[in-house]
């Protein structure tokens, strides 16, 4: 019997496929401060994208994870905060019925907050400190504002789009909008 269940595990998992990883560094000054390291992985059921920062040696110690899953039309399935240092904080946003809600602990020993919002699920998640959240964003705009034509992306200048937005840590909800300005052109490499 457990050689089946886990036979029927394994038939049943799914192939990440990678489609970004990378990190962002933050410079003052010329000095690195900190460093988020994040990855974008895609299934069939979804997109999970992971990141973590991290402030560098020399700097009041900070580190936090985050977790991102989405569906594969980019409706939000669950979002996962973790503070590892100063402090042990977390929070988690889901989808309920028409509405997100945000459980939130500040220990692990208090008993976790819950705070609705009035939000659909395919609000876009742009929590503090997690750059990749940004990313994925400007992923959504290019995909709603952009079309394939003749073998190439077509994306019209100044074509504005609006997006609902969440951050959990400040518990705030916004209206963002986005519009591509224009194309430069930039030599790469040496």
């Amino acid at each position: 019997l457990l050689v089946a269940v886990a036979a029927g595990a394994e038939k049943n998992k799914e192939t990440a496929k990678s489609v970004d990883s990378g990190a962002f560094g933050i410079f003052i000054n010329g000095r690195r401060m900190a460093t988020e390291t994040f990855s974008i992985s895609q299934t069939g059921s979804g997109s999970v994208i992971t990141s973590q920062f991290k402030t560098e040696a020399g700097v009041d110690k900070a580190e936090q994870n985050s977790e991102l899953q989405l569906s594969p039309t980019g409706e939000l399935k669950k979002y996962e905060w973790k503070e590892l240092t100063p402090g042990q904080a977390q929070a988690t946003v889901t989808p309920s019925d028409t509405f997100l809600v945000e459980r939130a602990l500040k220990t692990p020993q208090d008993k976790p907050e819950e705070q609705p919002f009035l939000l659909p699920s395919s609000t876009s998640i742009l929590d503090d400190y997690f750059f990749v959240h940004r990313e994925v964003l400007a992923w959504k705009y290019l995909a709603s504002a952009c079309r394939q034509q003749n073998g190439q992306m077509q994306c019209p200048v100044g074509q504005k789009a609006q997006f609902g937005t969440l951050n959990p840590h400040a518990r705030a909800s916004m209206l963002v909008s986005l519009e591509i300005a224009g194309q430069e052109k930039q030599k790469v490499g040496a």
